[in-house]
């Protein structure tokens, strides 16, 4: 009697805690909401550092992939397949695996590796994370030509979705 007690008081303190972190993680702030304004986010090129900015009367796409990620590698394969729906935007194939080559690693998709729009970048997970949130792989930022935030996809999706959210 007394251990059915001592577990119940344990299950009961759990719930609680469990509560208490879903309700502060509901709570918190999104770090990029829709309507945000490109960040000044630093990353690396082959070339070597550079930072995000706007491009006047140019929208921009940001993917974040991860060369292990099946999700990712479909979603590169079906943007590259389509890689002329992009061109007159600034699509930006970020990584944050630190052993991605960003001279080489792109070769493997010919139509993105000399497309003068595409741009490869490294950036760490941490300045991410400071800038975009989690560093959930796929993921696709669309910022329109004024550099505001105008859709944010998490996962894997059908290209139809991507292209409704350009502008």
């Amino acid at each position: 009697m007394r251990t059915k007690q001592v577990i119940m008081s344990i299950f009961s303190g759990l719930l609680i805690i469990f509560m208490i972190w879903l309700i502060r993680e509901a709570l918190r702030p999104q770090v990029l909401p829709l309507g945000s304004l490109l960040p000044k986010a630093a990353y690396e090129i082959c070339e070597g550092r550079d930072t995000l900015r706007i491009i006047p009367h140019r929208s921009q796409v940001l993917m974040l992939f991860h060369t292990r990620c099946p999700h990712c590698m479909y979603q590169l394969e079906v943007l590259e397949s389509n890689a002329e729906a992009f061109s007159g935007r600034r699509l930006f194939l970020v990584t944050t695996e630190e052993n991605f080559s960003l001279c080489y690693g792109p070769l493997q998709w010919p139509k993105f590796a000399c497309a003068q729009h595409v741009v490869w970048a490294y950036i760490s997970e941490s300045e991410f994370k400071r800038h975009f949130g989690r560093a959930i792989s796929p993921s696709i930022f669309i910022f329109d030509e004024s550099g505001i935030l105008r859709q944010k996809i998490r996962g894997e999706v059908k290209l139809d979705k991507i292209l409704a959210g350009l502008p």
